[in-house]
């Protein structure tokens, strides 16, 4: 079936609900990119009480809008132009396939450019300018990390020092000085032990 004959048959319903999809791609392009692109939309700051993934998640998918709405609009431009291309009676690739391909290849661009920014807020050019300064969902999940091991080791050192109290105090009592090296043998073992 030739491409020009595709668009003819397909029914009224389709084409509605297709024209509503790219009304809304090309709405989302042309009045939301340039909005999130210079910082008018603040609400975006925050993360919503919807949000389930975090707040790192949600800064990266901010980030990341300005890629996404890239890909719609190219979706949105190309998958049209399917309905003016007749088959080529010279062969079966060389007809719409090699556009649905190609289609296809220029949506990979943007969903690649999509993970690159949630994930490392790379490449800086497909960033909003006043988010290029942030780290990326990956460095601030391996900070997090760092800072609750670090907050960990600290309880740790405490609950130790706390263990240990009762044979520094015997270990300083007057007369005492067999049981200091005792007692000061005994908590280098247990912090060696512990801590190791």
């Amino acid at each position: 079936m030739e491409g020009i004959q595709l668009g003819a048959t397909l029914p009224l319903s389709w084409w509605v609900f297709f024209g509503g999809g790219q009304a809304w791609c090309m709405f989302m392009v042309l009045w939301a990119l340039p909005r999130v692109w210079h910082h008018e939309w603040t609400h975006l700051d925050r993360t919503p009480y919807s949000w389930r993934w975090g707040d790192a998640a949600w800064r990266g998918y901010v980030r990341a809008l300005p890629a996404s709405i890239m890909g719609f609009g190219v979706l949105s431009a190309t998958v049209p132009l399917l309905m003016l291309f007749p088959e080529d009676p010279q062969g079966p690739f060389v007809r719409p396939y090699w556009f649905i391909l190609l289609s296809q290849g220029m949506l990979i661009v943007p969903l690649l450019s999509m993970g690159t920014a949630i994930l490392f807020n790379q490449p800086k050019f497909i960033v909003p300018p006043h988010l290029r300064a942030q780290p990326g969902m990956l460095a601030e999940w391996a900070a997090a990390w760092r800072a609750r091991r670090g907050g960990w080791q600290t309880e740790e050192r405490a609950r130790l020092d706390e263990l240990d109290r009762p044979l520094r105090s015997r270990a300083e009592a007057p007369g005492s000085s067999g049981s200091s090296s005792v007692g000061r043998g005994a908590r280098k073992g247990r912090r060696g032990r512990d801590v190791a």
